[in-house]
């Protein structure tokens, strides 16, 4: 799956790969929305860390979001689980363009961007329980609740605690995991 190329457009939203010139904006976004973005802030080195496993990763893709016809960049977006049976959708929409319907709108053409490119596969998205603004936008756009899990961070973290668990931040990033077990919803798109 690696070599999927992605490059759509789909209602006015252009959905692209993740190239390695990428790394600021998708970073950017990550660390101020994500559950561990004070993690990232106490502990630089995993930004590099983290920025390492997207772009490798066969099992995820991951991409940059802009509205067109502008150009105008909204957030980050990621199929994940795609050499899976199931597949796992994240996004994240830039903060200083939350609350505008930008984002709605957004979710709506993700949801319909997975189902062109994985037609066959069961599509779900994991949402923070205190996100009530996003859990909104997700079932505005169609999206049923299953049930309460892990966020992504947990399988994130993991993962580079089982490729090195002698990174300096291991230790903080196994009390990352503790503390976010359990904290989002699940959904099926």
């Amino acid at each position: 799956m690696s070599d999927l190329i992605i490059d759509e457009v789909i209602d006015g939203f252009r959905f692209r790969r993740v190239e390695p010139r990428d790394k600021d904006l998708f970073m950017a976004v990550r660390s101020e929305t994500s559950d561990v973005s004070e993690f990232y802030r106490r502990h630089p080195d995993y930004v590099d860390d983290s920025w390492d496993l997207i772009l490798k990763d066969e099992n995820e893709l991951s991409m940059v979001v802009f509205q067109q016809p502008d150009n105008l960049f909204v957030g980050t977006c990621s199929f994940q689980g795609v050499q899976k049976e199931n597949l796992e959708l994240g996004y994240d929409i830039a903060k200083d363009l939350q609350g505008k319907g930008i984002g709605s709108k957004m979710v709506g053409a993700l949801f319909k961007a997975a189902h062109k490119l994985f037609p066959e596969r069961e599509i779900y998205v994991r949402i923070r329980k205190e996100n009530a603004a996003s859990r909104r936008v997700a079932e505005k756009n169609g999206a049923e609740f299953i049930r309460l899990d892990d966020p992504p961070e947990v399988a994130t973290l993991q993962k580079l605690l089982d490729q090195n668990d002698d990174l300096p931040s291991a230790a903080a990033a196994r009390e990352t995991i503790e503390q976010s077990r359990n904290t989002v919803r699940l959904y099926k798109v």
